[in-house]
């Protein structure tokens, strides 16, 4: 049999990364973390377990490599396109779509792992130095913005309170009575969230009488 050339070989291992990885969120979703198996996760790939064990070495590993790529690595180049947007309001307002979307996707595997994360100081300490650097790419895009809404001072609360929504619809979704995309399109509840959090932050939000006529 001929040796593969360097870019076949290339090709191939991220072809059987993206087979591996395809099948642990399968298996984690269906199993739990404590119920998937290696060897489940390798035949649901179609591949020798000991193969697996080649591309990550332990069930943690695997974990932390879906959790990567599905929620971190492709979360990036969307934050560019989001700050493309005309205002902040826009960029806030597609970024949480993306989000709240991703959410309705993969809301059982990321409630996994942030159930795993109070459990495992390693997963826990990943999840944390990437969430970091997701605030820090924000926060960079933020200030670059030109006439920005809202002030440096309140740019910390901004990036925390989006991020903390996306934790709460993803603890949620799974709560049929508490989820509000049962009502609501994804659409529609990231534009009324951007607005909120934009304009609130940027102290732009009118009051809003109540049956008296009264302001609150």
């Amino acid at each position: 049999m001929p040796r593969l050339s360097r870019p076949a070989r290339r090709a191939l291992t991220q072809e059987r990364r993206a087979q591996i990885l395809e099948a642990a969120e399968k298996v984690f979703t269906k199993r739990g973390y404590h119920g998937a198996t290696v060897g489940e996760i390798a035949a649901t790939a179609r591949l020798a377990e000991g193969t697996l064990y080649l591309y990550f070495p332990s069930k943690r590993d695997l974990l932390l490599a879906v959790w990567e790529q599905i929620a971190y690595s492709s979360f990036l180049p969307t934050i560019d396109t989001g700050f493309a947007a005309a205002d902040e309001q826009e960029a806030i307002a597609f970024l949480l779509r993306d989000r709240l979307q991703f959410v309705r996707n993969h809301g059982v595997f990321l409630r996994l792992v942030m159930h795993q994360a109070d459990l495992d100081p390693v997963i826990r300490r990943t999840l944390k130095e990437r969430f970091a650097h997701v605030q820090d790419v924000i926060r960079q895009r933020l200030r670059g913005r030109p006439g920005r809404a809202v002030p440096e001072g309140k740019m910390p609360i901004l990036i925390q309170a989006v991020g903390a929504m996306i934790v709460g619809f993803c603890l949620m979704e799974h709560k049929e009575k508490l989820s509000i995309f049962h009502s609501h399109s994804v659409d529609t509840i990231a534009r009324v969230l951007a607005q909120f959090v934009v304009h609130g932050m940027s102290g732009g939000l009118r009051a809003v009488p109540n049956k008296k006529g009264v302001a609150r």
